[in-house]
C-alpha cells in the first residue's frame, strides 16, 4: 500500500484512473463526513439503496464503526469501499442478481518477499527510504523493507487511500517506534486482516506469524 503507495505517488486517491466523487454522508457519530470514492462504488451503492437491498445509515455506521479497529484501521471512504466490493462479491458467489460494477480487477502485481511481523528484526540493509506523509501533515523518510513497499503500492491500486491511512497509522505510533517501523507492522496486520476476512490480496506468500 504505499509508496505504494499511493502514498506514493500521488495522493492516493488521485492515482486511480476512476473519477473520484465526493459525497456527505453521515457518520456513526451523526456527523456529516465527506466521503470519497470511485463513481463506480457510488453507482453501486446507489443500485443497492434504489433496490432497497441496503439500508444506507446502517451500512456507513457500521463501516464506520468497523474501520476503528486494530484489524481494519482505515478512513471511511476505504471502509465503505471494502464493504460495498464485498457485498458485490457475495451476490456473485451466491448467483444473486449485481450489476459487477466494482468487482476488483485481479492485481498482477506480486510480492515475492514474506512481509515480516516484527520490523525491529529486519536489518537495515534491506531497508528503503521514501517520503511519505505523517500525522502532522508533513513529509518524514520511512524506512521499510522491499517487501513492506511492494505491498504498499499494491494497496494503492486497489483504491486504497494511502495518504490518509498512513497519516492514521502514524497517529497511533508509538513512542518507541520509529515511523516507518510503525508502518511495517500496520502493513503486515493489514495483510493479515485481509486473509482473514477472504478479501483480495496480493500473489505471494503469506505474512510472517499469520494466524486465521
Amino acid at each position: 500500500m504505499d509508496d505504494i503507495e499511493e502514498i506514493v505517488a500521488k495522493a492516493l486517491k488521485n492515482t486511480s484512473s476512476d473519477e473520484q466523487v465526493g459525497r456527505q454522508l453521515v457518520n456513526a457519530r451523526g456527523a456529516q463526513e465527506t466521503v470519497v470514492m470511485p463513481k463506480r462504488h457510488w453507482k453501486y451503492l446507489d443500485w443497492l439503496v434504489e433496490r432497497k437491498l441496503v439500508n444506507l445509515e446502517e451500512l456507513v455506521e457500521q463501516a464506520d464503526i468497523k474501520r476503528h479497529q486494530p484489524k481494519l484501521w482505515a478512513s471511511l471512504d476505504t471502509a465503505i469501499m471494502i464493504a460495498l466490493a464485498k457485498d458485490e462479491r457475495k451476490r456473485k458467489k451466491a448467483g444473486a442478481e449485481f450489476p459487477g460494477f466494482i468487482i476488483p480487477k485481479i492485481s498482477k502485481r506480486y510480492v515475492p518477499k514474506l512481509i515480516q511481523g516484527r520490523p525491529h528484526e529486519i536489518k537495515e540493509d534491506d531497508l528503503r527510504g521514501r517520503r511519505l506523509i505523517n500525522a502532522f501533515g508533513v513529509k518524514e523518510t520511512a524506512l521499510m523493507s522491499q517487501a513492506h513497499w511492494e505491498y504498499y503500492y499494491w494497496c494503492s491500486e486497489q483504491n486504497c487511500n494511502m495518504v490518509t491511512w498512513a497519516k492514521g497509522a502514524d497517529e497511533l505510533r508509538p513512542k518507541d517506534k520509529s515511523f516507518g517501523e510503525n508502518l511495517m507492522y500496520w502493513l503486515w496486520d493489514d495483510l493479515c486482516a485481509r486473509y482473514r476476512e477472504g478479501v483480495d490480496v496480493p500473489e505471494g506468500p503469506l505474512p510472517e506469524g499469520y494466524e486465521t
